[in-house]
């Protein structure tokens, strides 16, 4: 298993000599830029997007990022950041990660588990609305895999009923907006929804959602895991809410669902930028790479 990673901020995991895209996964509530990606095996543990990933999409650059809503920091006097907040944290952080007309030019790829996967639209409408050169990132995105995203909010809000309760006994600061804004119908998931909405009359973001086929009571209803946009592609992942994001080897057929998006994906950019650059001529052909990895499924 790989050493433990930064828990804030962009980690770069993966870094070809002349890379063709970014691919940045974002995790969800109570989750870690590490934890959230690693299946535990026998061996201690699996984190595929360093472990795994690189393997099937090495002419790229692949980093987490990290922020602070781990339920042991949501109960305490700490992260009192509101999901804007988030969203602008990372739409800094991955601007000045790609400084250089190259850079900014290179297609961006988000892979975004549940909370994570409203942070980043409301980074790209941040993005859209910025003068300054923060309003690079949201041309650069070329799509969005989410990963069981309670578009429309998530009874899991509901546990900010129990940190009130929480504040009264222990005298503690939660951070009741984050919560407050997964509610179902809640403002701040309406008002991302709606920025997003415009975003893709204009941008031709591809989208996939996939929804997890083992359900967890009260995280994320089949209605609220898809946007119902006529350009996103909806699947499942047999897995529940928390392991949708465990792939413990390049066989499981969660991971070769996502890889056959990615490498669909790079595949069609490859397409798109030949007219101006010969560096993605070595991407991976469309579908699952099985010869990397020595057999076929059966």
């Amino acid at each position: 298993m790989a050493a433990q990673q930064g828990r804030h901020g962009l980690q770069l995991l993966h870094a070809a000599d002349e890379p063709t895209a970014d691919i940045v996964l974002v995790h969800g509530l109570f989750g870690d830029p590490q934890k959230t990606w690693t299946a535990a095996t026998s061996a201690g543990g699996v984190f595929w997007p360093k472990e795994l990933l690189p393997k099937v999409v090495p002419q790229t650059r692949i980093f987490t990022w990290g922020y602070d809503v781990d339920i042991n920091h949501l109960f305490s006097s700490a992260s009192q950041a509101t999901v804007f907040q988030h969203a602008g944290t990372l739409l800094s952080d991955l601007a000045n990660k790609r400084t250089s007309n190259v850079e900014k030019r290179r297609p961006l790829i988000f892979i975004a588990h549940s909370l994570g996967g409203i942070v980043v639209k409301d980074m790209l409408n941040a993005s859209r609305n910025e003068v300054t050169y923060l309003k690079d990132i949201l041309p650069a995105t070329y799509g969005l895999i989410f990963l069981g995203t309670p578009h429309r909010g998530s009874s899991v809000a509901s546990l900010g009923k129990i940190a009130q309760d929480i504040t009264k006994i222990l005298w503690k600061s939660p951070n009741m907006s984050v919560l407050r804004d997964l509610e179902v119908n809640s403002e701040t998931l309406d008002r991302v929804g709606r920025g997003f909405s415009q975003i893709l009359v204009n941008s031709p973001l591809e989208i996939h959602s996939f929804r997890e086929e083992l359900p967890t009571k009260g995280v994320v209803d089949s209605f609220s895991s898809a946007i119902e946009n006529g350009r996103e592609v909806v699947g499942m992942i047999p897995a529940n809410h928390e392991n949708m994001t465990k792939f413990s080897s390049p066989f499981d057929i969660g991971f070769i669902r996502v890889v056959e998006t990615l490498t669909r994906w790079l595949d069609d950019t490859k397409s798109k930028s030949l007219s101006t650059t010969d560096d993605t001529a070595h991407i991976s052909q469309v579908g699952f790479p099985y010869e990397k990895y020595g057999r076929r499924l059966t």
